[in-house]
């Protein structure tokens, strides 16, 4: 039994499900949502630790399988049974080295766009576990975010998230030996003065070529 999970009951308008009541589960996994206008509902099970999901085991709202509720009676056996979150883990090195405090971060394909769902950082033996993933494609950038010492990459080994390889995660599993071999970058360094002296606070901007302009 799962303590603490939410449970919300969204009722019918006529138009769309709007937020009627919820209620928390006991220690024994049981919950009683009570006052409800009589109505067609559908509900949503909730908690930190889980995926979230609504009845009848479905990852949306508008998925959701429609419950019935009946004045003055009580709906029972409205049932879920959450699922752990995905988890993404993998060895950042320098080749030779493992790498500590690398951001390592997992964005998600939502069909026309890449969302941002979790980070984590290596610890010192260069490992990672990014967690609560829901189910889908990922995509997984290695950057090192206090300073330039190493080049920002994408699994597998690719220079932008356009061209990095697809990670498929499932709840309740870990996706594991998602690795990198970060390089180190290169240095640019030099001397400003007034053709006398040595000139200081002077701001140095560096710009790269794209294949079609500087940036």
């Amino acid at each position: 039994p799962l303590d603490g999970a939410e449970v919300v009951a969204y009722r019918w308008t006529g138009s769309d499900y709007q937020w009627q009541s919820s209620a928390y589960s006991d220690g024994s996994g049981n919950y009683l949502i009570h006052g409800l206008p009589g109505g067609t509902y559908r509900v949503r099970f909730a908690h930190y630790n889980y995926v979230d999901e609504y009845y009848d085991d479905v990852p949306s709202l508008y998925l959701a399988s429609d419950i019935a509720v009946v004045m003055g009676e009580i709906t029972a056996d409205i049932d879920a049974d959450l699922s752990t979150f995905g988890h993404i883990s993998g060895t950042v090195t320098d080749g030779s080295n493992p790498l500590e405090g690398i951001e390592v971060s997992a964005y998600r394909n939502e069909g026309t766009y890449w969302s941002h769902v979790n980070s984590g950082y290596t610890d010192a033996a260069g490992n990672y576990d990014i967690d609560h993933l829901p189910s889908g494609i990922y995509r997984v950038e290695f950057s090192n975010p206090w300073d330039f010492d190493y080049l920002t990459e994408w699994y597998d080994d690719a220079p932008s998230r356009d061209t990095a390889t697809d990670i498929n995660v499932t709840v309740g599993t870990t996706t594991a030996g998602i690795d990198a071999e970060l390089s180190p970058g290169g240095t640019i360094s030099g001397n400003v003065s007034d053709g006398v002296d040595p000139l200081s606070d002077i701001q140095i901007e560096l710009y790269h070529w794209t294949g079609s302009g500087y940036d």
